[in-house]
């Protein structure tokens, strides 16, 4: 989640995207309420780390206010 409705998601996706490469599968940005918007975004990751190093580096980018893995699973 964006820390606020002013914040632009389209310079949040950038850098997720050049953090973490061809590692991301997809991104949707949906509206939430109240011109507030979440960035869904589909990883395929190694299993080190796991889902607490991914939302560390998520939330280590300006404008993130939070960060959380809704489904995390092995291939």
């Amino acid at each position: 989640m964006p820390e606020s409705p002013g914040t632009d998601v389209h310079a949040i996706e950038k850098q997720i995207r050049a953090m973490f490469g061809e590692q991301v599968k997809s991104v949707e940005i949906r509206p939430i309420a109240f011109g507030l918007k979440a960035i869904d975004v589909l990883f395929v990751l190694p299993d080190r780390g796991g889902a607490d190093d991914l939302e560390r580096r998520l939330a280590s980018i300006a404008g993130v206010a939070s960060v959380e893995a809704g489904n995390v699973t092995l291939l």
